[in-house]
């Protein structure tokens, strides 16, 4: 199937969260047994009976004998109907096992459900279900150094997983800045980086895998561009980008996303306040036209404000009260990150 062209690209149709806040939040017992149990005998037992009660089908050649007994034993039970998230969640179960890969019990039919949408972030495209095409839904793990754990998780047509494969989010963040800084503008953005992906493509996916990557990894991933996606974990730099974005699509100076900014920004000093301010007039005006709020950053003005406003977070952050332990909450953010550990492959 060919690459969508530059009108699919721009659909407004879009998966990008203008207010990236998700944190991975786990406990480390459920995580350990979670592991454990995703990988056992009797999980695929269970499993094999499930997919049968529900009229999936398996492999028997290639099928581990444990799930192939469940499979025979649901087979006998009164059949059971299944909606397309179940339907998902339950192959996805299977070829997960098959590989080896964790697979956390909040992954549920009700998270599939709430993660998906009708367009591809990255492509664009109309997404499908069940034609066997490329326009067809999957669920992506943005980090393959992690099992299927909600905050790894994204939906994306099956053209996009494919040509993503294996490819770490440097990579595949180089591969479209390369293509975007060598032609110039546009005409880089719309050529094929030699994976099959367009560098625009390349930019938005990596987009979408820096937080995961970043939670992985205990370190940051920083490179335009900044916005993310629902379920998606994010980044410190996608969470200072989302709350100009979001004061953005508010279109008035009031309420919760502009209180949230003043309290973050106005501390800064008026030069910077200005310039938090003219960010957001700029993003209206380009939203307004018609632009993806990834697509945003990858202008040179935007981008520019935006990473001076950074800066000068880091090195002069807000007032924290008195009251407030710092080492409490930093201690209380690493015990929600370590049971990481357990879905790592």
């Amino acid at each position: 199937m060919e690459a969508p062209d530059k009108e699919t690209l721009h659909n407004p149709l879009r998966y990008w969260n203008d207010r990236p806040d998700y944190l991975a939040e786990m406990d480390q017992r459920d995580a350990e047994m979670d592991r454990e149990d995703s990988l056992s005998d009797r999980y695929a037992f269970q499993l094999g009976q499930d997919l049968a009660s529900h009229g999936l089908s398996i492999d028997p050649d290639t099928t581990c004998t444990e799930m192939v007994r469940g499979f025979e034993h649901g087979k006998r039970q009164p059949p059971r109907t299944a909606d397309v998230y179940l339907r998902k969640l339950l192959t996805l179960r299977k070829n997960a096992y098959h590989r080896g890969i964790p697979v956390s019990s909040a992954l549920t039919k009700e998270y599939l459900k709430s993660i998906t949408v009708t367009v591809c972030p990255v492509s664009g495209v109309n997404l499908t279900q069940g034609t066997m095409t490329d326009t067809d839904w999957s669920v992506d793990r943005l980090n393959n150094q992690l099992g299927y754990v909600p905050g790894n998780l994204c939906i994306m047509s099956a053209r996009v997983n494919r040509l993503k494969d294996a490819s770490d989010v440097v990579s595949i963040a180089r591969q479209g800045m390369f293509n975007w800084l060598l032609l110039g503008g546009d005409d880089g953005l719309y050529q094929d980086v030699g994976s099959g992906l367009l560098a625009i493509e390349t930019m938005r996916l990596a987009s979408l895998m820096q937080g995961p990557t970043h939670m992985r990894s205990g370190g940051f991933v920083r490179f335009p561009p900044y916005a993310m996606a629902p379920s998606a974990w994010a980044t410190f730099d996608g969470a200072i980008a989302g709350i100009h974005m979001e004061c953005a699509r508010a279109r008035v100076d009031e309420g919760y996303p502009y209180r949230r900014r003043r309290d973050l920004f106005k501390h800064l000093g008026k030069e910077h306040w200005s310039k938090s301010n003219r960010l957001v007039s700029l993003l209206r005006r380009m939203l307004a036209n018609g632009k993806h709020p990834a697509d945003v950053w990858f202008e040179d003005t935007p981008l520019d404000m935006l990473l001076e406003l950074i800066e000068e977070f880091l090195s002069n952050p807000p007032p924290v009260d008195g009251a407030v332990d710092l080492e409490a909450v930093r201690q209380s953010i690493q015990a929600g990150l370590n049971p990481l550990a357990q879905f790592a492959r």
